[in-house]
């Protein structure tokens, strides 16, 4: 064999070995490159349950640099009429009976009150109380018909026995805390004979005073056992005895409030809310009070869908669950038209919406945009009875005049229903109205509306509440009759006469008088500011 021959074959041998190589080292190189941990570059690398996650979620709040914080003022606005008036009722709740010696059990919540100076007639610092009672009797043919043995705590003396010695020689006295209250943040809480007692024998202390007898134990009710008596939930309203609508819708507003904070604020003993849902929507209601039938009971539907009865059709039994509501002058909106100082205009609205909703709800009617008309629709709330505006069909045709193109209301709301008077301020640009309960339906305006409110100088107006809902606010106050006629006729004085001194008796007068040009001065100013809102 030629030595050129085998020469030319060793390539090609070299070719078969490589590809040999190759298909018996594939299946070692793929396992070794699917497996991480054989690669260096890749073994250094934590896997994943080692590996720290990308973002650990903080379990505290988020805080910004100081200059972010509130003022005081706002605060104060947040904590009356924002998410704070619950939070507020979350954190002060207290048992009020001594649990080991007390057939049944009682437990009460506070609500915030406005501290001076913004209102001294509101400034205690307790608060105003929510209750619910559990094992409680009901017997019609008692004068203290709601029975609920309660021995009840001394929160004064329980609070004396946390604070400190005053002096060397001093012994403390023994620690004396109720075990069954978590909190010992007890200074300013009132006890049980302590709770306030609103106007027209309102609220949770009126209704203890009349109708509850909390030393007598009835065998088989308590507590712990109710098998023969009436589970879930009982409402019992004392209302305020007034014929003043503004009145009624406080009321009615808090209790609806109440029942909103039992469905935020937590148990201590199980760490749920004090009611769900469905305690609410399954719940009796009762007004405890000898009050007729009234135009807005109706809307005491909106608790839960069902009309409220009188306490003479409840059955005798033991009720698992008693709820006693904020009294309707412990309103944060009562604090408002008391405000007898300047402030940061507060423009929380969380506590307001929530009501308009339900209302609109109820009333199936659609809310209006914050779209101020070409035209403002004007509406002048007109009374019939009392401080009635004098010649007042002589002022409105001077508007009408003026403002031809603008649809002018004259209304007596004494006239028209609930709902027929929510529609008509739904659908109000400038709300022309008395300082009274018509001023109520500032609640039921269109957002960025305006309001002349006609009222006495010496009067606190509703000023606050059109902030808060970004109305603005005209006030126009009236004169008294001598002012009027020397003003617009040039008749003299009285002798001796004192502008304002019979302002205390303002609401009875028969006439409210505004001069002419001031009056269409108002309404004037109030369409401008409508006409200069418009954003098209």
């Amino acid at each position: 064999m030629s030595i050129f021959t085998n020469s030319r074959r060793r390539p090609v041998l070299a070719l078969y070995v490589l590809a040999a190589a190759i298909i018996v080292t594939t299946p070692v190189w793929y396992w070794h490159l699917s497996n991480k941990d054989s690669l260096p570059w890749r073994s250094r690398l934590p896997d994943a349950s080692t590996r720290a996650p990308a973002w650990v979620p903080s379990p505290e709040p988020v805080r910004f640099p100081s200059d972010y914080d509130r003022s005081s003022d706002q605060e104060m606005c947040n904590r009356m009429f924002g998410p704070g008036y619950f939070e507020h009722i979350q954190n002060h709740q207290h048992p009020y009976c001594k649990f080991s010696s007390s057939s049944s059990y009682l437990h009460c919540f506070s609500a915030p009150r406005l501290p001076p100076p913004w209102a001294s007639m509101w400034s205690h610092e307790r608060g105003d109380p929510i209750c619910i009672a559990k094992g409680v009797s009901f017997d019609p043919g008692s004068e203290k018909h709601f029975k609920a043995h309660c021995n009840a705590r001394d929160f004064a003396a329980e609070f004396a026995s946390l604070s400190p010695p005053t002096g060397e020689d001093e012994i403390k006295p023994k620690r004396e805390l109720e075990p069954t209250d978590p909190s010992t943040d007890i200074k300013d809480v009132p006890n049980l004979a302590d709770l306030d007692v609103y106007w027209g024998g309102s609220g949770v202390g009126g209704e203890f005073q009349a109708n509850w007898d909390f030393a007598t134990a009835v065998p088989g009710c308590d507590k712990n056992t109710n098998s023969d008596g009436v589970g879930g939930w009982l409402y019992v309203v004392r209302r305020e005895d007034t014929p003043n609508f503004w009145h009624k819708l406080m009321g009615l507003w808090q209790a609806m409030i109440t029942l909103d904070a039992m469905q935020v604020a937590r148990n201590p003993a199980t760490g749920k809310p004090w009611m769900t849902k469905q305690d609410v929507e399954s719940m009796r209601i009762v007004y405890d009070d000898n009050l007729g039938a009234d135009p807005l009971d109706d809307w005491w539907k909106m608790l839960n869908g069902q009309e409220p009865a009188k306490i003479s059709t409840l059955p005798a039994s033991c009720y698992d669950n008693v709820l006693i509501p904020l009294a309707g002058s412990s309103s944060p909106f009562w604090a408002a038209l008391a405000e007898n100082v300047y402030h940061e205009p507060c423009q929380e609205q969380f506590l307001i919406n929530a009501f308009r909703t339900r209302v609109f709800r109820h009333l199936n009617i659609s809310p209006r945009d914050a779209v101020p008309n070409v035209d403002p629709v004007i509406t002048l709330v007109n009374r019939t009875h009392n401080r009635k505006l004098y010649d007042a069909d002589n002022l409105m045709a001077k508007v009408r005049a003026k403002y031809p193109n603008s649809k002018v209301n004259v209304v007596d709301f004494a006239k028209l229903d609930l709902r027929q008077q929510v529609e008509l301020a739904v659908n109000t640009d400038v709300f022309i109205g008395h300082h009274g309960a018509g001023m109520m339906h500032l609640f039921f305006l269109p957002p960025d509306a305006a309001v002349v409110e006609i009222t006495s100088k010496s009067v606190r107006k509703f000023r606050s509440i059109t902030r808060m809902r970004g109305i603005a606010h005209f006030e126009a106050d009236c004169l008294e009759a001598p002012d009027y006629e020397h003003a617009v006729h040039g008749t003299p004085l009285p002798d001796g006469w004192q502008a304002g001194a019979d302002d205390e008796h303002w609401q009875s007068r028969e006439y409210a008088y505004l001069i002419e040009e001031d009056f269409l001065g108002w309404v004037d100013a109030a369409v401008r500011n409508q006409r200069n809102k418009r954003y098209r």
